[in-house]
This record gives structure tokens, sequence and C-alpha cells, in this order.
């Protein structure tokens, strides 16, 4: 009976450590997490779906893993920090994200994936541009309090063309990475809003495989849908 219940417990200790499930494996650091439970989500017919989750007692450490047919937004979560969620470009193969606990959702660093890397490449050059949009809107703002006309014409006339900037160089990455699946989820969030040649542009750069991913065949859908929409 001794005998028995020490095979059992090797096994069981095997059992968990045995290696993830899936193709996609998430190794995480987060520094002054002693204690807590992090999971990650999808986005499944506009509600978030929970795929894996992990304790951490005493140790900052962790591992989450799901399947993947490609590339795809996942968010990775603390369950005692509810509300903030961090967005990972999730691709097959081994990623790794590690941060401090304390402004963890605000400064990390995450590795294994080029659509990640790019995503933050594009969102740091995207930052200039909202940073002028604020303040043009803070001006218009100051003017409209007071009845400046002019000056909300002008304030309004220099917004429009950042905004067709924006757009502009939002459409040109994605085309200059056509091959990578952040093309088609750039202009599914960003260009959505934006006049449809430029979704059309696009769509049409995309490399065969792309088109087929996730994120193509909903840019293919939604190109149809608002296609269908003007010729009625």
């Amino acid at each position: 009976m001794l005998f028995l219940m020490s095979w059992l417990a090797v096994a069981l200790t095997s059992c968990r450590e045995q290696a993830p499930a899936g193709n996609f494996v998430l190794h995480g650091h987060i520094k002054g997490l002693t204690k807590g439970t992090v999971y990650i989500s999808r986005l499944k017919d506009s509600v978030f779906v929970p795929v894996d989750s992990a304790t951490v007692i005493g140790k900052s450490d962790f591992t989450l893993s799901d399947d993947l047919s490609g590339p795809e937004i996942y968010y990775l979560k603390i369950k005692e920090i509810p509300g903030d969620s961090l967005l990972i470009f999730a691709e097959p193969g081994e990623m790794r994200v590690e941060g401090n606990l304390k402004y963890f959702f605000i400064k990390n660093n995450v590795s294994g994936s080029e659509n990640h890397r790019l995503l933050e490449e594009y969102k740091e050059m995207i930052s200039q541009f909202n940073s002028n949009e604020l303040e043009l809107t803070k001006a218009y703002l100051l003017a409209q309090r007071d009845a400046d006309s002019i000056l909300m014409d002008s304030l309004n006339r220099r917004y429009r063309g950042l905004l067709k900037h924006k757009y502009l160089y939002t459409a040109n990455f994605a085309v200059k990475h056509s091959g990578k699946a952040i093309a088609p989820y750039l202009a599914l969030t960003r260009l959505y809003d934006a006049d449809t040649r430029l979704l059309d542009t696009v769509y049409r750069s995309l490399s065969g495989r792309i088109k087929q991913s996730k994120y193509g065949k909903q840019l293919e859908n939604y190109l149809t849908y608002l296609k269908s929409g003007q010729n009625i």
C-alpha cells in the first residue's frame, strides 16, 4: 500500500509537470506578483472567453497555453486586478512576457511574436498622432469657449488633415507588412471608419495565406458588407 501511494504521488507530480497543451505557450514573470491568478482570454462573438489560467504562489513565474490556428489577439489578465488587461498578438510557438506588477499593464516586455513587435512599433508611431489630436481638441474647446469661429474652422481643417494623415500612415503600414496578420487586424481596428478604398487597398495587398487567416476573412466580410450597403 505504501509503495502504491508513493507511485501515485510520483505519477501525479509528473502529470503536473508535463509540457503545456497547445501549440501556443506563453511563459511569464511578473515581479511582485507572489500570489494570484493569471489567465488569458480571447474574443469570441464579442465576448471574452477565458482559455487558460495559472495560479501563482510564491514564485512570480507562470505558463499559459492554447491551440492556435494562426496569429490572434489574446488578453492577459490578473484576477486580482479586474478591469485591466494586456493585449498580446499571439502566434503559434513560445512567447514570453515580463514586467513589474506595479505598472505591468503600462510597461512590459513581450517577445516571441513578430506580429506583436510590429504592433508595438505601430502604436509608438501612432501615439504621436494621438497627442497632436489631443492638442487640437483642447485648442478647439478654448476657441469654442471664446466663440472664435475663424479659429474653430482653422482647427477643424487641421484636425481633418491630421486624421487623413493618420489613416494613410496606418494603411501604408499595413500594406508594407501585408504578409503578416497585423495588416488585416489594423485595417479592422484602425481603419473601419475610413474611406472604403483604403480598406480595399489593404485587402488587395494581402498575401494569399493572410487572406485566409482569421482577420483576413473578417476584413473580406467587412468589405463585402460595406460595399453591399453602398449599392442599396
